[in-house]
C-alpha cells in the first residue's frame, strides 16, 4: 500500500519513474507520439574544412568512387578539371556525379609520360585527379606537389599521397538499386571519416544520398580513431 506524504505521494513517484524508463527503452502509450531528433543535415561540401578542396595541396578519397565523382560535381563550380589513369571513370559517371564535361580533359593512358603530362596539367588546371592506373613514385609524388603548391591547384587520388592535406576514408557503405546499388545506383549511406591537416583529429561523418539523387551530410562526430596524418 502507497502512503502519501510530502506533497508527493509515492504512487505518483513510482508513475513519474515508469514513465521515465519507458522513455529511455522506447515504450510508447497509444494516446502519446514523440517526435524524432531532427538531423542537422549539410550539402555535400561539409565533409570538406571551408566547403572547398584544399588549393595547392593533395587531398585523397580513398574507398568510393562515388564519393570521389560526387565531391568533383559539388565543388567544381566553373574550375577545370582534369582525370589521368582512370579508364573505368568515364565521361557518363562524372555527368551523373554533376561534373561540367564542358571543363573536363580525360586522359585514360598516359602513354608512358604519366608524370610530364601531370606536370603540365597542374600548370593551368584546378583540379587534377590521379588514377589507380597514372603510377608515380614517392619522390614524383613531392614533386607534382611541389609543382601544385606553385600554381594553387589541387591534386586529388584515390590511393595515398605523399604531404596530403586531407584524406576523406570510407569506414561502411550500404547502397540500394540494381544488384545492391552495382548495376545502377539509386541509394547509399556511407561513413566517412576526414582527417585534415586543417582541424586536427578526424571527424566521422554520414554521408545520405536519396532516390532523388540529392546528397547531404550528418553533423559529425569525433573518430578518435582516425589517423592524425591526412597522407
Amino acid at each position: 500500500m502507497f502512503e502519501s506524504g510530502g506533497g508527493v505521494s509515492a504512487l505518483e513517484a513510482a508513475r513519474t519513474a515508469l514513465h521515465s524508463a519507458e522513455r529511455r527503452v522506447g515504450v510508447r502509450h497509444q494516446s502519446e507520439v514523440l517526435a524524432p531528433v531532427p538531423q542537422h543535415l549539410e550539402p555535400l561540401t561539409a565533409l570538406l574544412p571551408g566547403g572547398v578542396l584544399p588549393a595547392g595541396a593533395a587531398a585523397v578519397v580513398s574507398d568510393s568512387v562515388g564519393l570521389l565523382g560526387w565531391l568533383l560535381g559539388a565543388t567544381q563550380q566553373g574550375k577545370w578539371l582534369a582525370v589521368v589513369g582512370w579508364p573505368a571513370l568515364g565521361a557518363v559517371a562524372l555527368a551523373e556525379a554533376g561534373v561540367d564535361l564542358e571543363r573536363t580533359f580525360l586522359v585514360p593512358d598516359a602513354g608512358g609520360q604519366t608524370v610530364a603530362v601531370l606536370a603540365a596539367l597542374l600548370g593551368g588546371i584546378d583540379v587534377v585527379v590521379v588514377g589507380p592506373g597514372a603510377l608515380v613514385t614517392g619522390a614524383e609524388q613531392r614533386r607534382l606537389l611541389a609543382r601544385a603548391r606553385q600554381h594553387g591547384s589541387t591534386i586529388l587520388s584515390p590511393e595515398t599521397w605523399q604531404g596530403a592535406t586531407l584524406r576523406l576514408q570510407v569506414e561502411h557503405a550500404t547502397r540500394g538499386g540494381i544488384d545492391h546499388g552495382v548495376g545502377y545506383l539509386r541509394e547509399a549511406r556511407l561513413t566517412v571519416v576526414r582527417t585534415s591537416a586543417a582541424d586536427g583529429p578526424g571527424r566521422r561523418f554520414t554521408v545520405d544520398r536519396d532516390r532523388d539523387s540529392a546528397i547531404t551530410v550528418q553533423a559529425p562526430t569525433w573518430a578518435s580513431d582516425a589517423r592524425t596524418s591526412a597522407g
